[in-house]
Order: structure tokens, then C-alpha cells, then sequence
């Protein structure tokens, strides 16, 4: 298998694997939300699409070679608990809502005028 049918075949199965995830999720998920997992879906297409695979390619190697060469000290296992506590909260974030939502009321009553007196207005 070749590079460009390896290239497909990844960012074809993410963005189904994406559209997938949300459909099954739909009922749960907001308007606003809903949007933003359909935009999460389609980037692998995008990438593919646009000619950016390679560089995307590049980029993984070179996280990948990093973690094979870099020997763990406290102060990089610092920075990647860090990193990984900033990328939760981020993620989480989206599942908070925007607003509190307002507490439903009691029906409201209807306003009633107080009864009128019976008091006739005398013009001087």
C-alpha cells in the first residue's frame, strides 16, 4: 500500500469515524455542539483533500521520534501533565453549558386591579 492509499484510507475512516460518533450522539447534543463535532469530523477530510497529509505526516514522526530519543525527567514530565491537564480542561469545556439554565416558575398569576371605589370626582 502506497503513501497516498495509506493517506486516504486514515482520513476517509476518521471523518466517518467522526460523523459516525455524532450521529449516534445527536439526541444528546445541542445545536451549537452538534456543529462544532461536524467541524471536528470533516478536518481529516480537509487535510487529504488540500495536500496537507505530509506535513501532517511529518508532524507525528517528529512527536514520535521526541518521545523514543527524550529520556523522562520530572521537569518534561511537568510539562506533558501540564499540557494534558490544559487539552482535558479545553475538552471539557465543551460539554459545560454556556449558560445556568433559569428555573422554571410557577404559572404566573394574572395581574388583577384592586376593586374601584365608589367616590365621585367633584370639579370646582
Amino acid at each position: 500500500m502506497d503513501n497516498n492509499t495509506l493517506a486516504a484510507v486514515i482520513c476517509i475512516g476518521l471523518t466517518v469515524l467522526g460523523i459516525l460518533i455524532t450521529a449516534v450522539t445527536w439526541q444528546w447534543l445541542k445545536g451549537r455542539t452538534r456543529l462544532h463535532w461536524l467541524g471536528w469530523a470533516l478536518l481529516p477530510l480537509a487535510v487529504w483533500f488540500s495536500g496537507l497529509y505530509p506535513l501532517v505526516q511529518d508532524f507525528v514522526t517528529a512527536i514520535w521520534n521526541y518521545a523514543q530519543s527524550t529520556a523522562m525527567t520530572p521537569f518534561i514530565a511537568a510539562g506533558l501533565i501540564i499540557g494534558s491537564l490544559g487539552l482535558l480542561m479545553i475538552i471539557v469545556s465543551h460539554f459545560l453549558p454556556s449558560r445556568p439554565k433559569e428555573k422554571k416558575a410557577d404559572k404566573p398569576v394574572p395581574y388583577t386591579p384592586p376593586p374601584a371605589k365608589d367616590s365621585k370626582l367633584t370639579v370646582p
